[in-house]
């Protein structure tokens, strides 16, 4: 019993998503949320209609282009993109 617990836990850590972090000298936390929630926006409004391609990932792609929208948007408001592994 004790072995299933083990392997439960390390299977779980081994699966921990790494955190994704913007950081920009001398920005509080409030501004950093507002150009996240912006860039989430514009990148949701640029790919809302993307059609096309195969239809059976299509909504794969349109999460990859929204998620390279964002990332461009905040590397264009200046912010470096940083990657913590807990």
């Amino acid at each position: 019993m004790r072995t299933i617990a083990i392997a439960c836990l390390a299977a779980l850590t081994a699966c921990a998503q790494p955190r994704i972090v913007y950081e920009r000298p001398n920005t509080s936390l409030e501004q950093v949320a507002q150009d996240e929630r912006e860039c989430r926006f514009e990148a949701v409004r640029a790919t809302a209609g993307m059609t096309g391609g195969n239809p059976f990932t299509v909504e794969a792609d349109r999460f990859n282009a929204n998620t390279q929208v964002f990332i461009a948007c905040m590397l264009a408001r200046r912010y470096t993109r940083a990657v913590y592994r807990d």
